[in-house]
């Protein structure tokens, strides 16, 4: 029972990897972009290598999009009454990806929470002392989906890019007294990955493999 890692090579974001078990062969390509980030809410488009059948030299098994959110998100609040309040800060903030005008991998992101208990005003708009606070609603999140439809597999395939188009919201709210300053900052980043599997066609891995030198090609022996 044979599982020999025979390739691993890396460049310009681009991974490729070889893996045999016993007589079966698999092969995993994978596109990393580069990371977006922006104040909110923003769009962007990801622009990512399609898969190349090198003339039918391949066949697309599954395609696998990961979306990597991080939300850098900060709330100031002070309290300008002259007694103490309870203030409730919340976030939500996502990134969603879409691809052919439909969404393809939900949204990814993080949702916080925050009570501060302010004394009286201070005199003082600084979001510090009794009356005044500082949060950071930082986050991360994780969000992925895979295709292995024929029809949906088609799209991914060729020599030219997909278009991936990242979306990233937020809404941020403050319950407290009727006298308060409140500040929000949200800045979202979005890197996205896609995962190619796939199998050389019949007669195609033997070509790959001794180009790869993983098997030397047979000499014709001389006659005495």
């Amino acid at each position: 029972m044979a599982s020999i890692a025979l390739l691993r090579a890396c460049a310009c974001g681009v991974a490729l990897s070889i893996v045999a078990s016993g007589a079966r062969a698999g092969m995993i390509e994978v596109h990393t972009s580069e990371t977006y980030s922006s104040i909110t809410d923003w769009e962007h488009t990801y622009q990512l290598p399609q898969f190349d059948d090198m003339g039918g030299q391949r066949t697309l098994l599954s395609v696998t999009v990961t979306l990597n959110a991080e939300i850098d998100a900060s709330a100031e609040t002070e309290n300008l009454e002259s007694w103490a309040n309870s203030i409730v800060l919340t976030l939500d903030a996502t990134i969603s990806l879409s691809f052919l005008d439909e969404i393809l991998v939900a949204p990814a992101g993080i949702s916080r929470m925050e009570k501060f208990n302010a004394g009286p005003f201070d005199g003082l708009v600084d979001f510090q002392g009794v009356s005044g606070g500082f949060f950071d609603l930082s986050g991360s999140a994780l969000a992925s989906t895979s295709r292995t439809g024929v029809d949906d597999l088609a799209p991914w395939t060729g020599t030219g890019t997909v278009d991936l188009v990242g979306a990233a919201h937020s809404l941020s709210t403050a319950d407290g007294p009727g006298n308060v300053v409140n500040h929000f900052m949200t800045d979202a980043a979005g890197t996205v990955t896609v995962r190619y599997e796939y199998v050389p066609t019949p007669g195609a891995w033997t070509l790959l493999a001794a180009s790869l030198g993983v098997i030397a090609p047979r000499r014709r022996s001389r006659a005495a």
